[in-house]
């Protein structure tokens, strides 16, 4: 076998190599953006005692940042306080985890419906782990498939991470 042609090695190693640092660049995680959190954004704060509050963005103060729910009640946390401080960025469709929760709790309904079944309503071939199993197997089905529709239609809310507003340096000259 003749050897191969030192050039073409060079030049398969050089495209080896871009092909290798073209994934690195791509799979290496992206540093959060800047955000900006105006009044009225929709924000999650989670306290270092472990609470946590989903409510309006008021306004950021000297001490921490305000909130407000819904019924418009204000609420202060200091800024020592605050674990994690998060934007929503919105609802998006999650039709698969709506069919496994739909699934779970149909197979667990229709177990129960297949034990409940009395004995002499039983065909002749099936037992009473029959009906269970099969009444689970009908459950699970057709829960999953209302949970799918659910999960499309109600969706999963995505939050982001977020710096504290107000917190920072800044420098004028």
């Amino acid at each position: 076998m003749p050897a191969a042609n030192p050039r073409a090695r060079a030049r398969l190693a050089r495209a080896a190599t871009l092909v290798a640092c073209a994934f690195a660049a791509a799979s290496a995680p992206r540093p959060a953006a800047a955000q900006t959190v105006l009044p009225g954004y929709r924000v999650r704060v989670t306290t270092t005692a472990g609470k946590q509050m989903v409510g309006a963005f008021e306004q950021a103060t000297a001490d921490g940042i305000e909130l407000s729910d819904p019924a418009g009640r204000i609420y202060s946390f200091p800024r020592a306080e605050i674990r994690t401080f998060e934007l929503s960025w919105g609802k998006r469709p999650d039709p698969g985890r709506g069919a496994l929760f739909g699934a779970l709790l149909g197979a667990a309904g229709g177990a129960v419906f297949g034990a409940a079944i009395p004995r002499d309503r039983l065909a002749d071939w099936c037992s009473r782990g029959c009906a269970i199993g099969l009444a689970s197997g009908a459950g699970a089905a057709g829960g999953a498939g209302i949970g799918a529709i659910l999960g499309a239609v109600i969706g999963r809310e995505r939050w982001r991470p977020a710096r504290v507003p107000g917190v920072g340096v800044s420098f004028r000259f």
